[in-house]
């Protein structure tokens, strides 16, 4: 995670645990979408072929959501990564604070984009109804997508994040 998504994204801490969430984060994305699916689009739990393939799917090529991950990470530090430390009466790191804070913000945000059918469809497209003609590129590119009309922002190569606001 070298990239800097808005100048004062300096709070190390917050990226170092990200990073070391980054794996065990993205099979939770998967296996929320999975269960979301069933819960809002089958909930008979009706066993149709779609159904079958998605119960029998074992995931292995989380690589497409690696950017995804990256782009979600920094937004959330955008939004709450203060690089200002505060004190924790409580006795736990500030690493532990973050990474707790992280993980729930992550799995609220994945659990409230799953009301969403085009996330859905390009999750599953990528892993479960993955086919050789899929492009890792278009996948990202529908997931940015997704989060830059989510979150009302712009994510740039060079700039970074911008409010869309800021862009007109």
């Amino acid at each position: 995670m070298t990239r800097k998504y808005f100048p004062f994204d300096k709070n190390y801490l917050l990226k170092e645990a990200q990073a070391s969430t980054k794996e065990s984060l993205l099979i939770t994305l998967v296996d929320t979408v999975i269960d979301c699916y069933q819960a809002y689009y089958n909930p008979l739990g009706l066993v149709d072929d779609t159904v079958q393939k998605i119960q029998n799917a074992e995931i292995k090529n989380l690589e497409y959501f690696e950017e995804f991950y990256e782009d979600l990470a920094g937004i959330y530090r955008y939004k709450y990564g203060e690089v200002q430390l505060e004190f924790l009466w409580d006795g736990t790191s500030h690493k532990d604070k973050y990474l707790i804070e992280w993980e729930d913000a992550f799995n609220s945000w994945i659990k409230d984009f799953c009301h969403h059918q085009p996330f859905i469809r390009a999750i599953f497209e990528s892993t479960i109804f993955h086919s050789k003609l899929t492009r890792p590129e278009h996948i990202q590119s529908r997931l940015r997508s997704f989060l830059v009309n989510y979150f009302d922002l712009k994510i740039y190569q060079y700039k970074g994040i911008v409010e869309n606001q800021e862009v007109a």
